[in-house]
């Protein structure tokens, strides 16, 4: 190295330590700054002051440059021990640094989370006051709706008594009137349901015999039919058997006469012929070397095919061999491709996971900036609200109390004229109630009198009324009865039906006045019991009840009275459905249509013989009409029910109702003629008495009436005088309480106003405070987000490039496998290639004894094919021969016998004949002895049956006899029970009526003993709710003085809000940290700037050292040069030491400092960040 390389690499060191020091004081704080610079002019100085005087000799230039040596090692040494320290502090201050942002940052939290807490407290104390007033309004409104419930439940139970009583009183009167016993009727029943089971069992016996009679006559039929087909199938086998047997005689005989033409031609041509019978046997000859030669060659052809085989396969095996190689050292070649790949896909793992942190850094930074960009935006808007929320409300206060002097001195006044009022209104309310007790009784004596006045009265009109009507009826009862349904429908105004009836077709059949007519009273009443009984079958089928109407009663009526000659349905009307029945008078008609049609169409399934049952139980059939005669021509009674849908024939069912509805309109005239005579007697006796009860009724009413008016003039008087004083006292009393209300009001207003000033004022203030905690926070987060991006856009381009690499690998392999790589990672494709490697080995190993095989098998396969040819080479010869033989034999057979091969075919051709008519007769045998079997089988069977067919028929006379007797006991027993049915239904249905209005009484006093037990619950719970809103006022009065600042200065007390507390504890234990932390941050910092300036002092010294080795080497290396000229010493060894020599000086004046300026640099700038938040943080808390 030559001088000017010597200063240029003291220029250079000299400039890089400078460099670094600089950069280091750059970013320090600025109390630091100008000491840093004073020390530098103060070691400048010093080294210029230390500087050496140039050497004058060889040897005093080596002593200065190996004492520079010496001064450079020592400083560099010291110079390293104060970059550990430096470091080491830098290390301790930056974790300290970092604790105390980490204590900030907790604080912050700390009072975020006590702030929203406070804030969720008065929202949640507003919420349940809202919710506790909703909930007492709500049960204010309930309360009224239970008190109108249980009056109506009270009303409802006192209807369901008099319904009781009145049940109660109709039963003993039937009581008294029936005279059959459920007990009767029960055992009628029994013995009812006993003759029907009977009948059950003799109709069951006679369906057996039947049966049983029906089946042997058809086994009869069948067994005849069997034997006519067996005799039939005889004739035609025997048949056959005649003509095979025929034919088997002439296919003999032909046999026998070609084998002898032929045997006959074959000797004649061997005899005439010994060259032709030579001939024969030289091809029998060549046939036998034939198939001598034959098999050989088939032996060979067989071994070459098996060692061709073998060759195929160890020819496959070798292919397959090479093709699992080729595979396997592509695998290799793919499972390191897939290793590439898993190294790169975990080094993009590596950078996304980096970026991903950056990025969720960013987020995070980002997220918290915008929430303190809306808080700061969030708290200038309350602010400006807050600040005119003060100006208002101290205006409101000043209005409030002008208002409230005015309203004070208004209620004095009013007060003073009330008291004067009440003692007039108080004189004259003493002489109104003298007055209005005489005018009560007054009153109520003639009110009495009235009643009874009208009660006689309307008693009179009621009397009278019945009597003429009773007295009408009883003249006319006779002859209306006599009426029959026509006088019924005529008093009912039923215009159609008397129609039907008088116009019908087939109208001479009905007989009015005959009390077996289907229109008699009687008659038309018990079709009514017919009707509630069709409707119980149709309950059982979830059917609505049938409704009633005169014209459809009509039509039944005249249906049924012709169909009781007629034997059949009329037609007369056109309607939806008819179901007829004929039979005695106690004949059940709906056991026929509906029990035992039902029963039929449910075994059967068949509903063609069930139409009866269907018409009962159709949903579609809503109204009806019932009739019963008693003048069957053929059995003694007809039944008729006809049926309608909604909207067919529709003038039919004008004016239907229920069946009740319609019973109770029938009853009440069927009642009302029966009863006419003594009716009509006991209409008069009540007349005269209810008459001469008014009489005295009236002379009462007169004299109270007049004493009543006496009375009501002097209280009228009185209440006038009253009423005066009355209105005065309200109008006072509206005046009194209008004022105490305004007072109330304007001193509630001011009140309000007052505490409205004073919050909204501290409202203000804690506004201010939150805007300026919320721009400092705003600051924080912006210079936050700074850093991040910064972080965040690094870790994305580095993951760009592993992203590239990463698609360079896939590709790779791509390339290789010809597929896309799947998931792997580093261990999965190592194993892959350790498994690929060893499969190599092993499918190498099973190539090289595959090609061995297959050589082998190549041997063997050449040998065998070089005898098969010399095998087949005997059998073409062989061949030769044999042709050879056989055309001599033709020849010569062609000139001897030349027919001998057409006689030849003639005896094969007769064989065959011979044994297809030996065939077919065989069969006609089989079909002769098994047709013989089936007819004797048919005939002994048929004998059989002829012989029990006679039994059989009696069995189902007597079985239908016994139904017969059965049938005419259940219709004995059918009208023993209906009898007693109908005796007993009234008391039947007055039980029913009675338990039903006790069920029902029961039921109401249950209700109403429910409704007054909900009413004392909805009272208690407006007491309850009202007690729930006062506490929620309560509560949501304290939470409106809740104030964080105040807490902080002063725990909360009280049981609702205590919770709180524990917030206010935790910023104050926050603060604390933060004061603890940042007295060891600002010891560490001193530590740091301590240790920061002992640093840059050896920096500086062992800068001075290389500056000084530098010029030693310069100054040695000029005398060397010199020496060496002067006195012509070896110039190589010469220059070989002062080489030595410069490598050593350039070595230790080499940059050995460990100061990184980058690092130094962001290290010292966060210092300075965390410095500003602390600063921050105190200004905001002080």
């Amino acid at each position: 190295m030559g001088k000017k390389s010597v200063k240029l690499t003291t220029a250079v060191t000299a400039a890089v330590l400078l460099s670094s020091s600089v950069m280091a004081q750059d970013v320090a704080t600025a109390a630091d700054a100008g000491q840093i610079d004073g020390q530098e002019d103060k070691q400048v100085k010093g080294t210029a002051e230390k500087k050496k005087a140039a050497p004058v000799s060889l040897d005093e230039a080596k002593e200065n440059l190996n004492i520079a040596k010496e001064q450079e090692e020592k400083t560099a040494s010291e110079e390293k021990q104060a970059s550990e320290a430096y470091e080491a502090a830098k290390k301790e201050e930056s974790e300290a640094a970092q604790a105390a942002a980490e204590a900030v940052a907790k604080a912050e939290e700390a009072k975020k989370e006590a702030e929203q807490a406070f804030q969720e407290a008065v929202a949640e104390a507003e919420k349940a006051e809202a919710k506790a007033q909703d909930t007492f309004d709500q049960k204010q409104v309930e309360q009224m709706q239970a008190a109108v419930n249980t009056q109506e439940k009270s009303q409802a139970y006192t209807d369901s008594q008099e319904l009781s009583k009145e049940a109660q009183e109709y039963l003993e009167e039937v009581q008294e009137k029936v005279t059959v016993t459920e007990e009767e009727v029960q055992q009628k029943q029994e013995a009812l349901e006993a003759s029907q089971a009977d009948l059950t069992e003799k109709e069951g016996a006679v369906q057996e015999a039947q049966e049983n009679l029906e089946q042997i006559n058809g086994q009869i039929s069948s067994s005849e039919a069997a034997i006519e087909t067996a005799k039939a199938n005889i004739v035609k086998a025997q048949e056959a058997k005649a003509q095979a047997e025929q034919d088997i005689v002439e296919a003999q005989a032909a046999l026998e006469q070609a084998t002898a033409v032929y045997e006959q031609a074959e000797a004649e041509a061997a005899e005439g012929s010994p060259e032709y019978k030579a001939a024969l046997e030289k091809v029998e000859q060549a046939k036998a070397a034939l198939s001598e030669a034959q098999a050989v060659q088939a032996e060979k052809q067989a071994a070459l095919d098996t060692a061709n085989a073998v060759l195929a396969q160890a020819q496959s095996a070798a292919e397959s061999a090479q093709t699992d190689v080729d595979q396997a050292q592509k695998e290799i070649e793919i499972a390191q491709a897939e290793g590439a790949v898993a190294a790169a896909q975990e080094s993009l793992a590596a950078a996304v996971q980096t970026e991903q942190q950056a990025q969720s850094v960013l987020n995070s930074a980002q997220s918290e900036l915008n929430a303190a960009q809306t808080v700061k935006d969030q708290k200038d808007a309350v602010l400006n609200q807050k600040t005119q929320e003060k100006a208002n409300a101290e205006a409101a206060l000043e209005k409030a109390k002008q208002e409230k002097t005015a309203a004070e001195q208004a209620e004095a006044a009013s007060k003073e004229t009330l008291q004067e009022a009440q003692k007039a209104k108080t004189a004259a309310e003493n002489s109104v109630a003298s007055a209005q007790t005489a005018k009560n009784s007054a009153d109520t004596q003639a009110e009495a009198a009235r009643k009874q006045v009208e009660e006689k009265q309307a008693a009179v009109d009621a009397a009278q009324k019945a009597y003429d009507e009773a007295k009408k009826a009883s003249d006319n009862a006779e002859a209306q009865i006599a009426k029959g349904s026509f006088g019924f429908f005529e008093e009912m105004g039923a215009e159609e039906a008397l129609d039907i009836l008088n116009n019908a077709p087939l109208k001479e059949y009905t007989e009015q006045g005959n009390e077996k007519d289907a229109t008699s009273l009687e008659n038309m009443k018990a079709a009514l019991e017919w009707i509630k009984e069709c409707n119980e079958l149709r309950e059982n089928h979830q059917c609505a009840d049938l409704k009633v109407s005169d014209s459809l009663m009509a039509i039944a009526q005249s249906n049924t009275n012709a169909s009781g000659n007629y034997i059949g349905h009329t037609g007369q009307f056109q309607v939806g459905g008819e179901n007829l029945a004929w039979g005695s008078g106690s004949y059940d008609p709906f056991y026929g249509w509906y029990t035992e049609e039902k029963e039929d169409y449910e075994t059967t399934g068949n509903p063609d013989n069930s139409g009866h049952y269907f018409n009962i139980i159709q949903e579609g059939f809503v109204y009806t009409g019932f009739a019963v005669n008693q003048y069957s021509v053929r059995y003694g009674a007809a039944y008729g029910q006809v049926f309608n849908w909604e909207n067919y024939s529709e003038q039919y069912n004008d004016n239907a109702m229920t069946l009740e509805d319609y019973t109770n309109r029938f009853m009440k005239y069927y009642d009302g003629l029966m009863n006419a005579p003594q009716i009509a007697e006991e209409a008069a006796k009540k007349l005269e008495e209810a008459k001469n009860a008014l009489a005295s009724a009236q002379t009462t009413y007169e004299a109270a009436q007049k004493k009543a008016a006496e009375a009501a003039t002097v209280l009228r008087q009185k209440q006038q005088a009253n009423t005066q004083a009355a209105r005065k006292v309200t109008s006072a009393q509206n005046e009194v309480k209008a004022a105490e209300q305004t007072t109330a009001q304007k001193v509630a207003a001011v009140t309000s106003a007052s505490a409205k000033v004073t919050s909204v004022s501290q409202a203000v203030q804690s506004a201010k405070a939150e805007v300026n905690a919320a721009q400092r926070t705003l600051s924080d987060k912006q210079q936050a987000y700074q850093t991040a991006k910064a972080s965040q856009e690094q870790a994305a381009q580095k993951k760009e490039e592993q992203e590239t690499n990463l698609k360079q690998k896939r590709q790779a392999y791509r390339a290789l496998a010809g597929k896309e790589i799947g998931e792997t990672n580093a261990e999965t494709a190592a194993a892959h290639l350790q498994t690929a490697q060893r499969n190599y080995q092993t499918v190498s190993a099973v190539l090289r004894t595959a090609n061995e095989k297959l050589s082998t098998a190549k041997t063997e396969a050449e040998s065998k094919e070089t005898d098969l040819k010399s095998a087949q080479s005997v059998t073409a010869a062989k061949e030769a021969d044999l042709t050879q033989a056989e055309k001599a034999r033709d020849e010569i057979e062609a000139v001897v016998a030349a027919d001998l091969a057409e006689k030849r075919q003639a005896v094969e051709d007769c064989k065959v004949d011979l044994q297809t008519a030996q065939q077919d007769k065989t069969d006609a045998e089989t079909d002769i002895q098994t047709n013989t079997e089936a007819q004797k089988d048919a005939e002994s069977q048929l004998t059989s049956l002829r012989e029990n067919k006679p039994e059989a028929e009696a069995a189902v006379a007597v079985a239908e006899e016994a139904r017969k007797e059965s049938e005419g006991k259940v219709e004995e027993a059918q009208k023993i029970y209906q009898d007693a049915v109908d005796a007993i239904t009234p008391l039947r249905e007055a039980k029913a009526a009675y338990n039903t209005a006790l069920s029902e009484e029961a039921k109401a006093k249950e209700n109403y003993e429910k409704a007054v037990e909900d009413e004392a619950k909805a009272v208690q719970a407006v007491a309850d709710a009202k007690a729930a809103l006062e506490q929620a006022e309560a509560k949501k009065a304290e939470a409106d003085k809740l104030s964080l600042t105040e807490a902080m200065k002063t725990p909360i007390e009280g049981a609702n809000f205590s919770y709180l507390n524990a917030y206010v504890d935790e910023i104050k234990l926050a603060e604390k940290q933060v004061e603890e932390i940042e007295a060891v941050y600002e010891e560490k910092k001193a530590v740091l700037a301590e240790a920061k300036k002992t640093y840059d002092q050896a920096k500086l010294a062992y800068a001075e050292a290389v500056v000084d080795l530098a010029d030693a080497q310069e100054s040695y290396d000029q005398f060397m040069k010199t020496s060496t000229e002067q006195n012509g010493e070896n110039v190589q060894q010469t220059e070989k030491v002062q080489k030595e020599e410069k490598t050593d000086t350039e070595e230790r004046i080499t940059v050995k400092t460990g100061d990184s300026a980058e690092p130094a640099l962001y290290a010292t700038a966060g210092m300075g960040a965390l410095a500003a938040a602390l600063a921050a943080w105190k200004k905001k808390h002080s």
